[in-house]
């Protein structure tokens, strides 16, 4: 593959005030996706979220300013601190462009804010947002045209001389590493007991049919054993799951290295653009077909089934009741079936109009989690969880996401997702439990969730 190298010296004004943010249009040469393969390395902290189909990224170098939470600590209570640290002036770029775009914190938080980040999570926390040194936007020129601008924008404090060394330092090892196709034979170890499992499901769904609660999400982890390399890993999310938020947050271990979290998600947790607010219901799941014939038919099953649809249903009334507190005009879609490469779910999206209280993090704090990854009631069925799941959630099935300086941004919810680092890696996946699950087709269904990760992370790809 030929790099096409940038010459940032040229991109960037030595001499423009380094107390404030400073925008530059990156040359329509450049790719923002060049950047991964040197991402693996350095050991730096790196931010990426990606949505494929709307020709959006944001990818994310450094650390100039990080709002960590401590133990449960509410995410909305970072909403003030971010928006002040954002909310300086900025130096736009000086080409006339017909778009702009703002400084943004980008990162995530623990699924449970009251647990402890067990030791493969630690460096995680409980959740952080973080402003890059350097970050880098890539988006459609307007809404009416295919074509693409990235922004590059340095945060204050950051000199032009420590921008531009980081970002050719980068191009280098990326143009060094490109040929690098060496990989070693990955070992697959499950964490998943099918015996172990299969009593977990039963004893939740009995629950269930006491009414001691109306749905649990149990999760399952399994670990794989290998080289890996985050690039080639986004790089085949990329190819195979176009419509999906990509992402990946990378933080230095406190030896050496880095350890990162990384998926592609289907679900939208919420997102602000303006005064609109928008949410998905996704539950209710069913695997593809060989053929057109096979795969209408268990679109067909999928759509028919009391169970799926009782789950989905679920879901959507508790978003809808949650959005209701705090925002205005809520609004419930046609429920379609959403299509993946390996998976449908049943999905319906809902919107709403901000109010007074429906800040960005204050929805994100609201709507997690959803009973689609943790269940309902929502405080019954984390307790339940914890009697079952063996592991530590980390980021799993968590928000994660961005904030601009105007207080809009969009979260999706950590599913089809991995913990990696140099040898190991630990993924994860999870399954609604009903009153009419049964084990054998949870387990079944678990493991096609697990693909698109172990595809990803092996090389391999559906089709293949």
């Amino acid at each position: 593959m030929s790099v096409i190298t940038v010459n940032f010296s040229d991109v960037i004004n030595s001499s423009a005030p380094e107390d404030c943010f400073r925008q530059y249009v990156m040359p329509t040469t450049f790719k923002i996706e060049t950047l991964l393969d040197g991402k693996d390395l350095i050991d730096s902290h790196f931010s990426y979220f990606e949505k494929a189909s709307e020709q959006f990224a944001l990818c994310g170098i450094g650390v100039n300013k990080i709002f960590e939470l401590a133990s449960g600590e509410e995410i909305s209570s970072l909403h003030d601190r971010v928006r002040h640290a954002l909310s300086g002036t900025v130096v736009r770029p000086a080409q006339e462009i017909s778009t702009i775009t703002e400084p943004t914190v980008l990162g995530g938080f623990r699924f449970n804010k009251n647990t402890k980040p067990d030791e493969i999570w630690e460096n995680f926390g409980y959740g952080h947002m973080i402003l890059p040194k350097i970050l880098l936007t890539k988006r459609l020129l307007n809404k009416h045209s295919d074509e693409t601008i990235t922004f590059l924008t340095i945060s204050p404090e950051v000199s032009s001389f420590e921008a531009i060394s980081i970002l050719t330092q980068l191009q280098k090892l990326e143009a060094s590493g490109c040929s690098d196709n060496s990989k070693l034979m990955t070992v697959v170890t499950t964490d998943i007991d099918g015996e172990a499992w299969g009593s977990s499901v039963k004893t939740i769904s009995k629950g269930v049919r006491k009414n001691q609660y109306r749905k649990v999400v149990l999760a399952a982890r399994k670990t794989l054993t290998g080289k890996f390399k985050i690039a080639s890993v986004l790089g085949s999310l990329r190819r195979s799951y176009p419509e999906c938020f990509l992402f990946c947050f990378s933080i230095p271990r406190d030896g050496e290295g880095t350890i990162s979290f990384v998926g592609a998600t289907p679900e939208l947790l919420v997102s602000l653009d303006e005064n609109i607010v928008k949410s998905l219901a996704l539950a209710g799941s069913i695997g593809r077909g060989m053929d057109r014939s096979t795969d209408t038919e268990k679109a067909l099953i999928l759509t028919r089934s009391h169970k799926d649809i009782a789950e989905h249903d679920e879901v959507i009334a508790e978003i809808s009741d949650r959005l209701r507190a705090i925002t205005n005009s809520v609004s419930v879609e046609q429920t379609r079936l959403r299509r993946l490469n390996n998976i449908q779910h049943l999905s319906t999206g809902i919107t709403a109009q901000a109010g007074n209280e429906s800040n960005l993090l204050k929805l994100v704090e609201v709507l997690h989690p959803t009973p689609a990854v943790c269940g309902a009631p929502r405080e019954i069925a984390w307790g339940v969880i914890g009697e079952h799941e063996q592991f530590d959630r980390g980021w799993y099935a968590s928000p994660v996401g961005w904030m601009n300086a105007r207080g809009e941004g969009e979260f999706a919810v950590a599913l089809r997702s991995a913990l990696v680092e140099d040898g190991k890696a630990w993924l994860f996946a999870g399954n609604g439990i009903v009153a009419q699950s049964k084990p054998e087709v949870e387990l079944e269904e678990v493991r096609l969730k697990f693909k698109p990760l172990s595809d990803a992370l092996v090389g391999a790809q559906d089709g293949r």
